[in-house]
């Protein structure tokens, strides 16, 4: 066997070095190898194994032309296949990182149709019948569900030359490069579950970054064959695949649609992604700490949408406000409804969301909550926060939060820090001082640089 495999290996070679143009003799050297394992089956033995490694990876050190003209060469799959799983995925892996390492671009369905079907190992992981236990890991990193802190980042390192092919998926022309996608999504979609989001997110973001190709040109008056609203709509599909597998990154992925869809016009399709945001949060996300992640995205990303109506604007909001009351942690629903009210003072544009009096209420029942969390010594650090969310109000220009509220939360603020407040300065300093005091104190600092530099708008507040 040994000596066989060095004769194809260095045939190859030879037919790299002298004949490079002509494919027919590599093809020659990889099917003399191919015939000689397929009496054996599967290639254990280590020796063996090195060599066949070395000669799949002799076409991808070519110097010249495109490296994805392996997928034209018959015998280099079915010699992959000679290989164990994980030998299989190493080899697709090289394969990949040379094919987004030289900047290829795979225009052609075929093209990329071919290349998934070699991405199967990657695509399947360990296809041994032992299932693994709930939340249990395979042999190769994988596990059946990912938990609510994240995916394997070991999965991940291994899945990643797979997401960096999928951005090399594009065509000048919007209507071929969505047949290329979805070509790469049939693939894709059937990846083992703890495999999806892996494959399906990168998918999904060439999917929202043609959408919007599609509605500029749309704009200009093309007619397509796609059109961006079945493209809108299509990504709702990836992103339902994904929810499964891990339902807070599906969250965030509606959050991202909503927002393509919202700059696309489309207010219908934003307001539904949205909520399926919401419904996500209320039915899938457990973790406290992913709850108020979550609810801190939505109250940023709504403000800087701009196609709602009023009712639909101020439902969403409205909702932000009251999921963040139902909090299980009394410091977690101060955070989340303070942040909250910034939902209420959109700085996009010239804004008709606006709602002064909505976002004073946000702020003042923050600080409610914060004052009971005297008991866990939290309400000091909740006060400088929301703090923080007063001055931003009053310097973008709310009516309703005045120099008055922020003077008398700075006041309430100095009591609970009384023993720092002999020199603000060697406090922010001071090795063990608390985070929230250097806050305090930084927040100060830029309060007094903004009357130095002659703001009037801080005149008349004692420092």
């Amino acid at each position: 066997l040994l000596p066989s495999l060095a004769l194809a290996l260095a045939l190859a070679r030879l037919a790299l070095e002298a004949y490079e143009a002509h494919t027919e003799y590599l093809e020659r050297a990889l099917s003399l190898a191919s015939t000689r394992l397929e009496s054996l089956g599967v290639v254990t033995e280590k020796r063996a194994v090195a060599v066949v490694q070395d000669l799949l990876s002799l076409p991808l050190k070519r110097k010249g032309g495109d490296v994805l003209y392996v997928l034209e060469l018959t015998e280099w799959p079915r010699l992959v296949s000679r290989l164990e799983p994980d030998e299989q995925r190493r080899v697709v892996s090289r394969l990949l990182r040379e094919v987004a390492g030289r900047g290829c671009v795979i225009s052609d369905p075929l093209r990329a149709d071919r290349l998934l079907v070699l991405c199967a190992p990657l695509l399947q992981g360990d296809s041994s019948p032992a299932a693994p236990a709930n939340g249990a890991e395979t042999a190769n990193g994988a596990s059946d569900r990912s938990d609510a802190d994240g995916l394997d980042a070991e999965l991940a390192g291994e899945m990643a030359p797979v997401a960096a092919m999928m951005h090399t998926l594009a065509h000048e022309d919007t209507d071929a490069e969505a047949r290329v996608l979805n070509a790469a999504y049939k693939h894709a979609a059937a990846a083992a579950p703890g495999r999806l989001p892996h494959v399906l997110v990168p998918l999904l973001f060439r999917f929202l970054q043609l959408a919007r190709r599609v509605r500029l040109a749309e704009e200009g008056g093309a007619t397509l064959e796609v059109s961006c609203g079945k493209l809108l709509a299509f990504v709702g599909q990836i992103v339902q695949a994904v929810t499964a597998a891990a339902p807070n990154l599906a969250l965030r992925l509606y959050v991202q649609c909503a927002q393509v869809a919202d700059s696309c016009g489309d207010d219908d399709g934003a307001y539904e992604y949205l909520t399926q945001a919401f419904t996500l949060f209320e039915e899938e996300v457990a973790e406290q700490s992913a709850k108020l992640a979550a609810l801190s995205l939505l109250s940023a990303a709504l403000p800087h949408m701009t196609s709602f109506s009023a009712e639909q604007y101020e439902t969403l909001a409205r909702s932000a406000t009251q999921y963040g009351a139902t909090l299980l942690k009394k410091p977690d629903q101060a955070r989340a409804v303070a942040k909250a009210s910034f939902a209420f003072w959109p700085l996009a544009g010239l804004s008709p969301h606006r709602n002064a009096q909505r976002a004073l209420e946000c702020l003042q029942r923050a600080l409610k909550i914060a004052d009971g969390c005297k008991r866990s010594g939290m309400h000091a650090p909740l006060f400088v926060e929301i703090l923080d969310a007063y001055l931003w109000h009053y310097e973008q220009g709310n009516d309703l939060v005045t120099l008055a509220y922020i003077s008398s939360l700075m006041q309430l603020i100095d009591q609970h820090v009384a023993e720092w407040r002999s020199d603000w300065q060697a406090a922010s300093d001071a090795p063990g001082a608390p985070a929230h005091v250097v806050r305090y104190v930084a927040t100060r600092r830029h309060i007094s640089a903004k009357v130095r530099g002659g703001s009037q708008k801080y005149e008349g507040l004692q420092l």
